[in-house]
């Protein structure tokens, strides 16, 4: 088992029993937010270190937000806004297609998506993207006009012995 990108998961699908539909659409507004440079910006900027340990990390991300929202980070590769209104949109589009669609994404999308839907705070949403492991399966339905969470970040692909150790966070 080997880590991929959300594109490579998508394309190993497209043909499978799972999949409905042999096509995929490469949707940029579902890229992951820019984490590392955006750490590394900070860096420069603001004298901030990158985290040394797991438990430093929620600070961090924390700090990093609080910069990045306020718009006091220069040289972004995006905005705060822009990146707020590129996951609104695409879920906007997902909303009205009136089909069950799978998405490949990364924990950024899902955790701003779940934020939007759900009237997290910032703080909340930093703390579920945290807990969140790679490859989590999540579920929203459509209906009755808002998105109805139905599963999040389930891992019953790597529950098996031999794949316990591929649950990984980064």
């Amino acid at each position: 088992f080997t880590h991929k990108t959300a594109y490579e998961i998508a394309s190993c699908l497209v043909g499978s029993e799972m999949c409905i539909r042999d096509r995929i659409i490469r949707d940029p507004r579902l890229n992951e937010i820019q984490y590392y440079t955006l750490s590394t910006l900070v860096e420069q900027q603001f004298e901030k270190q990158p985290p040394k340990s797991g438990l430093d990390f929620e600070e961090h991300f924390e700090f990093i937000m609080s910069k990045w929202k306020a718009n006091e980070i220069q040289n972004t590769p995006e905005s705060y806004v822009n990146f707020v209104e590129r996951v609104s949109e695409v879920f906007d589009i997902l909303k009205n297609s009136g089909e069950s669609i799978l998405v490949v994404t990364s924990g950024g999308i899902i955790a701003k998506a779940l934020q939007n839907f759900l009237g997290l705070s910032d703080k909340v949403m930093i703390k579920f993207l945290l807990a969140s492991m790679n490859t989590g399966v999540t579920i929203l339905n459509y209906s009755n006009g808002q998105f109805n969470v139905e599963q999040v970040n389930a891992l019953p692909h790597l529950d098996h012995s031999s794949r316990i150790k591929s649950r990984t966070y980064f």
